[in-house]
């Protein structure tokens, strides 16, 4: 059987280039060379990967299996681009007992071989790694319908920016193949205590053995399809702060900072007072109430030492079960949970009286949690929520933090909202069908320990605006507080984070110098515009639409590639429509208005108050990728997949009469990147492309 040429390419680049793309080549590819009648004849079957950090040195072993599919025998080239500052440790493949031997080739002779197989294969995605070098060895042979595996390991040094270490690694994925494994373990060490370990990219769990943090990627709930991208934090303050700076040279920098309780601190003995606020209407009868109450008893025996706590519920009227008690861990404790047995539910919801009797009993000099959950529309008393509203604004104090429960679909959604959104807290819903219980236990147990109260953030020497969240909430023991801003220019500064901790004032305060500057943090600019159109969503849905706002969020959602109400359309059917806005903003006087009070409005409708309540809370929230097929965010352009073109944003047709055609992979093609190479990144997505660059219109095709 005629050998055939194969090249592999595996790309595992240090680089945060093409960060939102999807490339077959960052998973390695075997490519018949001439091309056969078997379309990728060569298929990655399994990968796993096994990272050892230490500090700052990082040990990586990768061992990928493949499988030749076609009914020939293949001979192929392994190809392996190598981070500019890794060190080959060792390569294992074996052929007939026999060792494989492997090279280094230069920088210009990869150069080289990557335009080769670009004009061979049409595949624009290889110009991300022009200029590497590159680590190869001869594989064959390949049998028809055989397996070869092949295992490299490699260190490389990690270099950090004040104590924060920036990891990338480029994994496998391939949507498309369902029998494709992979998996991707790190093991974090390091002499001083590990804090802020965080991943833009990817949903990760963490377990601490005992000087050793495991980290894994969980790929059930990570959609991205971008490289791995952690950062980790080795600091021994109580509180660290970590700060990144995206500035592309073109329009004002983007910040973000990262505010972490340092995990190796035993937990906070701050001490908290928490007013629980249950409603016991009519409609909680049967299930919902013993959740409701399950969920009581949770948090009660969860108190610390020293805690206070108030049980109210309401109905018609508003019953206290327990007023300023400390919380002792003693029988007087077991009594309480005696008394919340015996709760049953009746009557209409008196929510105006049940929040102002509850903020009654805030407590001078503590942080105050008030836990407020519903499952109706208030029925008796004051049932605006414009003045339930200017009644809790009266009466709050300003440690007073508001969190809520809405469970079922027939709530005031704009009302709970606005408590929390207000107030400090957060807004969450239970479902009919969902557990009352887990809610509540798992949401408590993310504020049971509060490291720092009424936060705030100042900066020196730094002109800062469109900063969010506009209130910060309360530092967790084991949350970290993402903050998003503008910055007018690049200077040195620093930023300085402030609050209470047991009636004592505490500030930190850290350097935001060039070190923290890097046009690879590209996903900075995403996240911040994610910020501000969660909050203009926030302003339509209570105010009412407006022009401007609308026309914010359009170029907003554009120029970042995020799915809003606005921009539905840029999303393809082949991309998860769970993830998108799917219907027209839902606005506040579509609930409520002061002539007629609640509307009659279906089930259906309902739920997309909830659900766009939802979404716009996790746009707030999120510090992580959105990835959809159809859409494309590189370096501060957005391209949309248009009728097999991928097209600039600021491509428009009707302003670009000039054009400037170029074919793809000829000699004028590779002239155009050589003049230019941050076109490289652009140019990659596709052989097909509409782009608006340095004030010229360009199409490859």
């Amino acid at each position: 059987m005629r050998k055939v040429k194969i090249n592999i390419i595996l790309i595992l680049v240090i680089s945060i280039i093409g960060l939102c793309q999807d490339s077959d080549w960052k998973r390695g590819k075997i490519i018949p060379i001439p091309p056969i009648e078997i379309r990728n004849p060569i298929k990655l079957i399994s990968e796993d990967s096994k990272i050892e950090i230490n500090s700052n040195i990082v040990k990586v072993t990768k061992k990928q299996t493949y499988k030749n599919i076609s009914h020939r025998q293949m001979e192929g080239t392994y190809i392996f681009p190598l981070p500019n500052d890794a060190l080959i440790n060792e390569f294992s493949l074996f052929i007939n007992n026999e060792p494989i031997r492997a090279e280094i080739v230069n920088s210009d002779e990869a150069k080289k071989i990557y335009e080769g197989i670009v004009r061979k294969l049409k595949d624009p995605a290889i110009l991300e790694i022009i200029g590497n070098n590159l680590y190869r060895a001869r594989i064959f042979p390949f049998a028809p319908f055989s397996e070869r595996t092949l295992e490299i390991k490699y260190t490389q040094e990690l270099k950090s920016s004040a104590s924060t270490y920036r990891f990338i690694f480029p994994f496998s994925y391939d949507k498309n193949n369902r029998d494709f494994r992979n998996t991707l373990e790190i093991e974090l060490s390091s002499l001083l205590p590990i804090t802020n370990i965080y991943s833009p990219t990817h949903e990760i769990l963490i377990e601490k053995v005992n000087s050793i943090y495991k980290i894994k990627v969980d790929f059930n709930k990570s959609g991205s399809t971008s490289d791995f991208l952690l950062y980790y934090t080795i600091s021994d303050k109580s509180i660290n702060g970590m700060s990144m700076v995206y500035d592309d040279k073109k329009e004002d920098p983007y910040f973000m900072i990262g505010i972490t309780p340092n995990v190796e601190l035993k937990k906070s003995n701050v001490k908290k007072n928490i007013i629980f606020t249950l409603d016991v209407s009519g409609s909680m009868m049967g299930e919902k109430i013993k959740q409701a109450k399950a969920a009581l008893k949770y948090c009660l025996n969860n108190l610390n030492k020293g805690d206070f706590y108030s049980i109210f519920t309401f109905n018609n009227d508003v019953n206290e079960i327990i007023v300023d008690k400390e919380y002792f861990g003693d029988n007087s404790d077991k009594n309480i949970l005696n008394e919340i047995e015996k709760i049953e539910a009746d009557g209409g919801t008196n929510l105006n009286n049940a929040i102002l009797t509850a903020l009654k009993n805030s407590k001078k000099g503590l942080p105050n949690y008030l836990l407020l959950l519903t499952d109706g529309l208030p029925t008796v008393g004051v049932k605006n929520p414009d003045e339930i509203l200017t009644n809790v604004k009266h009466l709050i104090k300003d440690n007073v933090r508001i969190f809520t429960f809405g469970v079922g679909n027939d709530l005031d959604v704009f009302l709970l909202d606005k408590l929390a959104s207000e107030y400090g807290g957060t807004s969450n819903y239970v479902r009919e069908n969902e557990n009352i219980e887990i809610e509540i236990s798992s949401f408590y147990k993310s504020i049971s320990n509060p490291i720092l109260s009424d936060c705030k953030i100042e900066f020196s020497g730094i002109d800062v605006y469109d900063v969010y969240p506009k209130k910060l909430p309360d530092l967790f023991h084991n949350k970290t507080l993402f903050i998003f801003g503008r910055m007018k220019k690049i200077k040195s500064g620093e930023f300085i984070i402030s609050g209470y901790a047991e009636k004592e004032k505490k500030s930190y305060s850290y350097k935001i110098d060039n070190s923290f500057i890097d046009k690879k943090n590209v996903f900075v600019s995403c996240l911040w515009a994610k910020r501000k159109i969660a909050f203009l969503l926030d302003e339509i849905r209570n105010n009412g639409e407006d022009k401007e706002l609308i026309n914010e969020i359009i170029k907003l959602s554009k120029k970042y590639g995020i799915i809003t109400p606005y921009t539905s359309y840029l999303i393809t059917d082949e991309d998860d429509k769970s993830l998108s806005f799917a219907e027209p903003i839902i606005k506040k006087n579509q609930l409520f208005d002061s002539e007629s009070g609640y509307k009659s409005i279906s089930s259906l409708q309902k739920n997309r108050i909830i659900n766009q309540s939802q979404k716009i809370e996790e746009m707030k929230n999120s510090t992580k990728f959105d990835n959809f097929s159809s859409i494309k965010y590189i370096n501060g352009k957005t391209f949309i997949l248009k009728d097999s073109f991928w097209v600039d944003t600021e491509y428009d047709d009707s302003v670009c009469k000039n054009v400037f055609e170029i074919e793809f992979s000829n000699d004028e093609y590779f002239s155009f990147i050589d003049k230019d190479p941050e076109l490289r990144e652009y140019l990659s997505i596709s052989n097909k492309l509409k782009i608006f660059y340095k004030s010229k219109c360009y199409i490859i095709k």
